[in-house]
C-alpha cells in the first residue's frame, strides 16, 4: 500500500478502537448501576423480630429533672439519659460511645 493510505487508514483504526473502549466501557458503568439497586424495604415483622432479639427498652416513668450537668459513668440504660434544667435552658443528655451530649429543648 502507499504511504498515503496507511496515514488515512491510521485515523480509522484509531476511532474504531476508541469506540470499542468506549462501548466497553459502557458496558461497564451499566453493570455497576445495575448490581447497586436499592434494597427492599423491610417488612415490619422482620424489625419487630429484631427489635425483639436485639432487646427493646421503653422508658417508664416521670424523668427526674436536674440541676447540674451529668459528670458521672452511667451504669444502666436509664442512667444514660439525663434531664438538665437551669432557669430557661433546657437539655436532654445522652450518653454517647463514652461522653455526654446534649439537644437543648425549647
Amino acid at each position: 500500500m502507499p504511504q498515503s493510505e496507511n496515514k488515512k487508514e491510521t485515523p480509522i483504526e484509531e476511532i474504531k478502537l476508541e469506540m470499542a473502549d468506549l462501548s466497553e466501557r459502557v458496558e461497564t458503568i451499566k453493570n455497576n448501576i445495575a448490581s447497586q439497586t436499592p434494597q427492599p424495604i423491610p417488612d415490619i415483622n422482620d424489625i419487630k423480630q429484631n427489635i425483639n432479639t436485639y432487646g427493646s427498652w421503653i422508658y417508664q416513668g416521670v424523668a427526674k429533672v436536674n440541676s447540674s450537668v451529668p459528670t458521672h459513668k452511667p451504669k444502666n440504660r436509664e442512667e444514660q439519659f439525663y434531664l438538665y434544667e437551669s432557669g430557661a435552658t433546657i437539655r436532654l443528655y445522652i450518653w454517647v460511645n463514652g461522653t455526654w451530649r446534649y439537644i437543648t429543648l425549647t
